[in-house]
Parts: C-alpha cells; sequence; structure tokens
C-alpha cells in the first residue's frame, strides 16, 4: 500500500496561490512596496526629528555626558563622565527609566561607562525620559564616591 499524500490537491494548490500566507497581509505588501520610496522619506524625517529631540536635550540637561551622532540605527551611545551604567540604572528605574547599560553587549562585559539610549520613541517620550535621566544623574553617586560624599537622606521613619 502507498503512503498517504502530505497534502491533498486543494491544498497544494492553495500554497501555490498564496504561499503559505493571507492573500490579505500579501495584497496590502504589494501595495506598501509601491509606496516604498514615499514610506523611506516619510520614515526618515521621523527618524530625524526624534534624533535632534535627544540630541537637543540631552545638550539642555546632561552636557557633560559625551556621545557621538550615530552612522545608522534608531540609538546612541552614551559615555558617562563618571560612575558606572548599571549602578545609575538602579538609579534611572527609581526616576521611571530602564536603561541598556553597555556590559549588557559587550562579551567581555565592558563599557560600563557607557548606555544606550534610543531615539526611536515619541518626541514627548523622549523629552520626558531626558528629564527623568537628569534627574536621576543629579541624584546618582558612583560606589567609588560613596565614602568620600554623604549622601543626602530621603526618607525617615
Amino acid at each position: 500500500r502507498a503512503p498517504a499524500p502530505l497534502l491533498d490537491a486543494a491544498a497544494e494548490l492553495k500554497v501555490m496561490a498564496d504561499l503559505g500566507n493571507s492573500p490579505l497581509s500579501q495584497t496590502i505588501a504589494a501595495r506598501l512596496m509601491r509606496r516604498l520610496p514615499e514610506i523611506r522619506s516619510r520614515r526618515r524625517e521621523e527618524v530625524l526629528e526624534r534624533f535632534e529631540v535627544l540630541a537637543d536635550e540631552l545638550g539642555r540637561r546632561l552636557p557633560d555626558w559625551e556621545w557621538t551622532r550615530p552612522l545608522g540605527g534608531l540609538s546612541i551611545w552614551v559615555r558617562l563622565p563618571r560612575g558606572n551604567a548599571e549602578e545609575f540604572g538602579v538609579v534611572a528605574r527609581r526616576h521611571g527609566v530602564s536603561i541598556l547599560p553597555g556590559s549588557v553587549f559587550s562579551p567581555s562585559n565592558g563599557h560600563a561607562d557607557h548606555l544606550r539610549l534610543p531615539f526611536c520613541l515619541e518626541p514627548g517620550e523622549i523629552r520626558d525620559g531626558i528629564a527623568r535621566l537628569a534627574r536621576a544623574w543629579a541624584e546618582y553617586v558612583p560606589a567609588s564616591e560613596e565614602g568620600r560624599q554623604e549622601r543626602p537622606l530621603h526618607v525617615v521613619v
């Protein structure tokens, strides 16, 4: 007895006709492809605007942070003037911001003084995030300096 075919004739025709995807999705994708230059241009404008917002906010609120204009992508690498990005991340979380320390992206756990900031968010979210980071930075005291500085008391029980 011969083995049963994996696909019957109707299923085989469907696979050949729609490549296993929804015909509606394929139709939408085909229409978008015709508009690709326009979509690309709009996206570039949007990304550039968001980068400019991030750059302006960093320059205004955190001028001692070092960074360079990226050649591509949707984030910048910032070098902190002191301390450790992972330690700073703990303070930033208390201010409602999660950051990615450079050590997360390093196989040797390097770049501890760097962090990655995206500029893919809405301009208002970028402004708010940098304002929160600035407040966190004002509060941050690196562990290496804790013995030399008296930390402010925030809560009395």
